[in-house]
């Protein structure tokens, strides 16, 4: 019994979270929740506690965005039809870990759920170059989409990349956490509902 409802209790967060995910993720319903508060310092996160920071993001390690090869946190890739009725065949994204700092110290961020605002217009394709094609069809595959060999080498087809570089200024909203055997190592990460909101800045 016990199992059963910890299963229901699952499906449920997860329905809330697809929910919430789908009402907040808008570029200027996001701009508008990190404007709507003021920015703290990375110093001043507290254990469980929803925390706004403006910081510089990097990782030692980093992504490359398939179309354009930057290296980058985070990017997003969408396939669309010429059709601009249609919605996209493919809107997905890859993200890692990465740390962010300001003059009061420094914090690990969790990167899943994480959804990015950034200040530039996505580039866009028409057509793709083979190293491209050889990139995009390697994220295709990872991601398990099907047809993948077909979607990338269709003549019909546009490309659209947005990303995060490495070594950016970002505000940052999220669930702060304090390291219980460290005081001075914190993370900030999504919760159970509310998804990483990030702003490029």
């Amino acid at each position: 019994m016990i199992k059963i409802i910890i299963a229901v209790v699952a499906v449920v967060f997860s329905i809330l979270g697809k929910i919430a995910h789908s009402l907040l993720s808008s570029d200027s319903a996001i701009k508008r929740k990190l404007k709507s508060r003021s920015n703290s310092r990375i110093l001043d996160i507290k254990d469980n506690t929803t925390i706004q920071v403006l910081a510089e993001a990097s990782s030692s390690t980093t992504l490359m965005t398939p179309l354009l090869g930057e290296e980058c946190i985070w990017f997003k890739l969408i396939i669309k039809t010429t059709n601009w009725e249609k919605p996209p065949i493919l809107d997905d994204n890859k993200m890692i870990d990465f740390s962010i700092h300001d003059h009061t110290g420094n914090a690990s961020v969790i990167a899943k759920n994480m959804i990015v605002v950034t200040p530039h217009k996505s580039k866009e394709f028409s057509s793709l170059s083979e190293t491209q094609k050889e990139r995009t069809l390697e994220f295709l595959k990872e991601k398990k989409v099907e047809n993948s060999h077909l979607m990338v080498y269709h003549n019909d087809l546009i490309f659209e990349e947005s990303w995060m570089p490495n070594h950016c200024k970002i505000k940052l909203r999220g669930k702060g956490y304090i390291d219980k055997t460290n005081a001075n190592s914190r993370t900030i990460k999504s919760d159970l509902i509310k998804p990483l909101f990030i702003e490029i800045t």
